[in-house]
């Protein structure tokens, strides 16, 4: 199985890259991972540290065009993802791309126009969808067990904004991030509410947005009605004054049966010399006078890059491209939102 990635940077080099070479190992896998960075001595660092990149180039172009690959993973700055993304898909028949897919609907309408046109699949790496609690979560409403879904709270608060605050990193730079906080972290708490609730927004509303500097919002608070009338409020806050880096991701369902409150606990460490992000679930699950807490859910056996490699092998993947295509659709609605100060509904074509 030859395998392309064009950008290996931080997620690459400490999830990707390690991800595939467990995979390799014991999934009986025989990958051969071509890899490319435009920066020389990094490139060569990869290469000489990672057994399983058999080649590296500085031209993602070159590198599409000299190896038969079966698939790609995009995970460059998300200015980039339309351009890298549309030359892979000419050239192989997965395309997993980070999220988020394009910075843009117009983009991502693009992208996925593309790749139905020539018959190849494009995965969104949408990594909540995969995580056990939230497929609890999505199984419950899908079954009906909490009734028609009325309201959702969902917020995300920590100081990983210090990554759009960082004047020498490229999140800070519009022109290559595409946006800040909203487009660059709450969107995972878009998508996942999304696909829990299987629905379109109709109306979004921008209560609050706060920037650090033009273009690079650092907190936010947005109202989005949903076309099945499920009401939801996101809120985001990335300049907690907290140490180390970290992240609080809370989500309450309420239904007219029941009601889920979820809290995810995400805390940066160090492990043999390896950033890793500690985890921490509980979930509160009520129904009329009884409650429920859950703490241990089953281990993770899936996620955006083993389904990459399940459809490299013929199955279909968990999340569609039409998922962030809902995403930044509510994404662009709220921005308009803040800047016109007013209610937008959402037209489709």
């Amino acid at each position: 199985m030859n395998i392309g990635m064009i950008g290996c940077g931080e997620y690459a080099m400490f999830n990707y890259i390690p991800e595939l070479l467990e995979v390799s190992a014991k999934k009986h896998t025989d990958i051969n991972l071509f890899v490319c960075r435009r920066d020389q001595k990094k490139l060569k660092h990869i290469v000489d540290a990672f057994g399983i990149v058999k080649k590296g180039y500085s031209d993602f172009s070159k590198m599409l065009k000299n190896e038969n690959l079966d698939g790609v993973i995009v995970s460059t700055p998300h200015k980039n993802h339309l351009e890298h993304a549309k030359e892979c898909i000419d050239f192989c028949d997965v395309v997993l791309v980070d999220k988020p897919l394009t910075t843009n609907v117009e983009d991502t309408k693009k992208l996925i126009r593309l790749s139905k046109e020539k018959g190849k699949v494009l995965i969104p790496a949408h990594e909540y969808c995969y995580k056990p609690m939230y497929m609890f979560m999505r199984n419950e409403i899908l079954e009906e067990n909490l009734g028609k879904i009325k309201a959702i709270n969902a917020s995300m608060k920590g100081n990983v904004g210090v990554y759009f605050m960082n004047e020498n990193r490229w999140y800070s730079k519009p022109e290559i991030s595409g946006g800040g906080m909203l487009l660059g972290i709450t969107y995972h708490l878009i998508y996942v509410i999304n696909w829990l609730i299987n629905s379109k927004a109709s109306e979004v509303f921008t209560e609050k947005m706060r920037f650090y500097k033009q273009d690079i919002d650092i907190a936010s608070e947005v109202l989005v009605k949903y076309e099945n009338d499920t009401e939801a409020i996101f809120y985001s806050k990335g300049d907690e004054n907290v140490s180390p880096l970290s992240l609080d991701i809370n989500v309450t369902i309420a239904g007219e049966k029941g009601k889920i409150d979820s809290k995810q606990r995400l805390d940066m460490i160090i492990e043999n010399g390896m950033p890793k992000f500690n985890e921490n679930l509980e979930l509160t699950y009520t129904k009329g006078n009884k409650q429920k807490i859950i703490k241990d859910f089953p281990k993770q056996t899936s996620s955006p890059l083993l389904d990459f490699i399940n459809c490299l092998k013929g199955s279909a993947p968990l999340v569609s491209p039409l998922d962030a295509l809902e995403t930044n659709i509510i994404i662009k609605a709220a921005y308009n939102s803040a800047n016109f100060k007013k209610l937008i509904k959402i037209t489709r074509d």
